[in-house]
């Protein structure tokens, strides 16, 4: 077993493969996935998104990609469905991928709006992954809706895999400093980033929940600048903690 220290080494290179998944900068990925197969060989987190770099074409050089295209290299990857949800949701285009997600744009043809629709991965989840993908949504929509938080307008199942439908956003603060020049915000835009998460935490400690995965690639960009924290995949209601436990 890795130390603490090595550990927490190890959780910093995945969350950063994590983020750069979501931008398509397959690169990092694999740049990130081999530092901590360095460390820990058998690091099944690490081997799966050197897997997912390696199959959009990531070598040990090349170009980082820094926006998602029309459609994500990753989308070459996989056969795009149509829809979800027996029609509700026609899928638009593939916009990225996280450890247990695969999220598309898709547009909700009952209320004629355009959403962002995250399949769960059902495989290797027990009865308690399937609680906390619910409680995911649920712990949002308990708070109720706030600005400085992602609205989560569906939940449900579809092929036997979990999905949430949430508020479209476009980007999220991990592609914004990606795209920065040397990775750096201007101080102004990191303020206003700030205030916005400080918000929003503010308003779900109120309601007695922690989100407990808050990082660049969960704060998520409106068109209007807006930070509004999403991804509640982690959190827990205080007075619930004993499944997390």
């Amino acid at each position: 077993m890795p130390s603490e220290r090595i550990q927490r080494r190890i959780d910093a290179f995945l969350d950063e493969a994590d983020a750069a998944s979501t931008t398509g900068d397959w690169p990092s990925v694999a740049e990130k996935a081999r530092a901590v197969l360095a460390i820990d060989a058998g690091n099944e987190d690490a081997a799966g998104f050197l897997k997912m770099a390696e199959a959009n074409g990531a070598g040990t050089t090349g170009t980082i990609s820094q926006t998602i295209p029309e459609q994500a290299p990753a989308a070459a990857a996989l056969a795009l469905p149509a829809s979800f949800a027996s029609g509700r949701y026609a899928v638009r285009r593939f916009l990225g991928e996280g450890g247990m997600k695969r999220v598309f744009l898709a547009h909700d043809s009952r209320l004629d709006r355009e959403v962002a629709f995250c399949v769960i991965r059902a495989e290797g989840l027990d009865l308690t992954g399937r609680q906390r993908v619910l409680r995911e949504a649920q712990t949002v929509a308990r708070l109720g809706q706030h600005p400085n938080l992602v609205t989560v307008h569906d939940i449900g199942e579809d092929g036997g895999n979990p999905y949430i439908v949430q508020e479209y956003m476009g980007g999220d603060v991990a592609g914004l400093i990606a795209q920065a020049e040397d990775h750096r915000l201007p101080v102004e835009r990191i303020l206003q980033v700030a205030k916005d998460v400080c918000r929003g935490l503010s308003f779900i400690h109120a309601g007695g929940m922690v989100h407990r995965d808050l990082k660049p690639a969960n704060v998520f960009v409106a068109a209007d600048g807006t930070a509004k924290i999403g991804d509640f995949g982690l959190a827990v209601a205080l007075d619930r903690s004993r499944l997390t436990e």
